[in-house]
């Protein structure tokens, strides 16, 4: 499935909506919640970084900062940012819903992302 898709998402976050230029943002989007709540100054820089390497790389740097419960709501939070993707991109919902039951590997060039 083709990553890099340049579309806009808007993902909803519990205190705000969240728009990212593409799909390649929603990894950003991601990480940007692990601050959103506590500090939404660091959750807008995280969004903004130019790659998906420097936003792994400053929510690691930042990790001390990010909300106490990350662990309970990530799962919910990345939900989230799926369903946002696929509700928007019918293209990106046909070829996902086409692999049928097969097993989805992820392919990153980036560990984590």
């Amino acid at each position: 499935m083709e990553q890099f898709i340049q579309q806009p998402n808007t993902v909803s976050s519990i205190s705000r909506i969240i728009v990212c230029p593409t799909n390649t943002r929603l990894g950003a989007v991601f990480q940007a919640h692990k601050f959103l709540t506590d500090r939404p100054d660091l959750a807008e820089r995280i969004r903004n970084l130019s790659s998906a390497r420097a936003v792994l790389q400053e929510a690691t740097r930042l990790q001390r900062l990010r909300r106490h419960d990350w662990f309970e709501v990530n799962i919910d939070i990345m939900d989230s940012v799926l369903e946002a993707k696929f509700a928007q991109h019918e293209d990106l919902r046909r070829t996902l819903l086409e692999t049928g039951s097969r097993e989805l590997i992820e392919d990153s060039p980036v560990r984590g992302i």
